[in-house]
């Protein structure tokens, strides 16, 4: 079976902000604590865990998708604009550009988008640069850094979406790693936004991660409106099996299969548990909770091609 992966990441050296990089530390070294019972300092969690994912060139990327058999992954990156500062070396304008040079670079493997905040000075201007010139397959928004998605300022943003035929991924549930924005990033707001503009399509990133209830009751409403499965790699950790394909099966039945997008949010739900065996929970299912072929294409690469045009 084909696999795609709607939604990761490649971590670049000096393109992180500081206190965000921080905060991913102060997070995993919890997630490890609570999870394998192993007390890490941060400077063991930033040497041993974050150091081994940059990835400046996709090398790595292009090895775990190789053992995971996925075929082409979407990669951006994030823009939390004035919320916790730009990152130290690498403006987010000029990780676009980079992303975008990693997909000229692997046409067949990698589909690039444009991570903004729509509020920086010429962002327009940046994002038809993007989707005009540099091939890019759609916009990457993080809510977390202060704005929502139903400011006016991402009206025009909208409306190209709709024009160019690209969809816009947004940041959905919690961001707690760092000191940012957290009542943006609740579903509503982007369920309004897509409301507004039913002729451009938009991505709700985590099903809104652990407040995925009001999450559905907009998904089953609203036909513009697509979720990703990236991020519940926790939640088949933390629930368990049996509980992880109960959701499943109700987010289809509920949204229909045609909305979930399979994801990972490469790099970082991977320490709990890799993208091999997170393909696996779908492809090699082990449930008597029955699923359709169709449904499962549908999810793990139909809707993704379909979505972002691939």
């Amino acid at each position: 079976m084909k696999v795609y992966d709607s939604h990761a990441h490649i971590f670049i050296k000096g393109g992180i902000p500081e206190k965000y990089l921080m905060g991913i530390a102060r997070t995993m070294k919890l997630v490890v604590k609570n999870k394998f019972k192993i007390d890490m300092t941060i400077d063991d969690v930033l040497n041993q865990m974050i150091e081994p994912w940059y990835d400046p060139d996709g090398l790595k990327l292009l090895a775990v998708m190789d053992q995971s058999g996925i075929e082409k992954t979407v990669i951006f990156g994030s823009d939390f604009g004035a919320a916790i500062g730009d990152p130290p070396l690498v403006h987010p304008f000029e990780g676009n550009k980079l992303y975008a040079e990693l997909a000229r670079k692997h046409p067949d493997r990698f589909f690039a988008l444009c991570s903004i905040d729509p509020r920086r000075p010429g962002a327009i201007k940046h994002a038809e640069t993007c989707i005009e010139e540099w091939g890019m397959k759609g916009f990457k928004l993080h809510p977390a850094a202060g704005f929502y998605p139903t400011d006016e300022i991402l009206w025009p943003l909208y409306e190209k979406c709709a024009d160019w035929n690209v969809p816009l991924v947004f940041h959905t549930g919690g961001q707690p790693a760092a000191p940012v924005s957290l009542d943006t990033q609740r579903s509503l707001f982007l369920a309004e936004a897509a409301s507004r503009f039913p002729d451009t399509k938009f991505i709700m990133a985590h099903v809104a991660m652990d407040m995925w209830a009001e999450a559905v009751m907009y998904g089953k409403l609203i036909p513009n409106l697509y979720f990703d499965l990236s991020y519940h790699q926790f939640s088949y950790v933390t629930w368990g099996a049996q509980k992880f394909y109960e959701w499943v099966r109700f987010l289809i039945d509920e949204c229909g299969a045609s909305k979930l997008l399979w994801a990972t949010d490469t790099p970082l739900p991977t320490a709990l548990l890799p993208t091999d065996q997170y393909v696996k929970v779908f492809t090699e299912r082990q449930t008597d909770i029955p699923f359709t072929d169709e449904e499962i294409e549908l999810m793990m690469w139909k809707n993704t091609a379909e979505v972002f045009g691939i």
